[in-house]
C-alpha cells in the first residue's frame, strides 16, 4: 500500500495499475477540514409538476458557485433550477476555500410507472407545457387529441427520464393529453382558452 500525504485540496485524477496491467481510472476530491458546508442533501426527487429549486448559499466575503450535471456546467449562482434526473455536483469556493457536494436527482411515481403534468391549465393563450418524469430513461409517446378524439399533435420522445415539451394550440376547447411509456398510458385534460 502506498501512502500519499500533504495533498492540497482539490480534484485529482487517479490511475491505479496492478502487476498484471489491470488499470482503474477514477476521480478523487480532497476537501479541507475548514471547507464551507454546502447545504444540499445526497438525494432529491423530481416531480413532473415543477422543477427543483436548490440553493447552496454559504456565508463568505467572496463566494463562487458551479453546478454541473454529467460534466456540463448548468449554473454559476447560489441557486439553480433542475428539471431532469441525473448525477449532479455543486462546487462552492468561499474566501479561497473549495468544497464539493455530489447529489442524485431521481423521479418516482406513487401511482404508476411515471408522473405527468400539463401546465398551466387552463392555458389562457393556447400555450402549455407537458412534463413527464420517470425513474429511469425511456422513450415516450405524446398524443394530444381534441374533444372528438381526433389527434391534433403526436410526438415521439426519445431516451430521457424527464421530458418538458412546450405546445401551442390555436383553437379554444377541451383537449386530451395522453402519454404512453412502455405500454402504460396516462391522460389529462387541458382547457385552451
Amino acid at each position: 500500500m502506498e501512502h500519499i500525504t500533504d495533498v492540497e485540496p482539490g480534484e485529482y485524477q487517479l490511475r491505479i495499475s496492478d502487476a498484471t496491467g489491470y488499470t482503474i481510472d477514477d476521480e478523487l476530491w480532497v476537501q479541507a477540514v475548514d471547507a464551507p458546508t454546502i447545504p444540499l442533501q445526497e438525494n432529491y426527487t423530481l416531480h413532473a409538476e415543477a422543477p427543483l429549486q436548490l440553493d447552496a448559499h454559504v456565508e463568505g466575503a467572496f463566494v463562487t458557485y458551479e453546478w454541473e450535471r454529467e460534466g456540463v456546467v448548468i449554473g454559476t449562482s447560489a441557486s439553480v433550477l433542475i428539471d431532469r434526473t441525473g448525477r449532479y455536483q455543486c462546487t462552492v469556493v468561499a474566501d479561497g476555500c473549495a468544497a464539493r457536494k455530489y447529489f442524485d436527482v431521481t423521479s418516482t411515481s406513487e401511482d404508476g410507472p411515471f408522473e405527468m403534468a400539463v401546465l398551466p391549465n387552463p392555458a389562457a393563450d393556447g400555450q402549455f407545457v407537458v412534463q413527464v418524469a420517470m425513474p429511469t430513461a425511456a422513450d415516450a409517446r405524446l398524443l394530444i387529441s381534441n374533444s372528438g378524439g381526433e389527434p391534433v399533435i403526436q410526438r415521439e420522445l426519445k431516451g430521457n427520464s424527464f421530458y418538458r415539451v412546450q405546445e401551442h394550440l390555436d383553437i379554444p376547447g377541451l383537449y386530451l393529453v395522453t402519454v404512453e411509456v412502455n405500454g402504460k398510458q396516462r391522460t389529462q385534460k387541458v382547457v385552451v382558452m
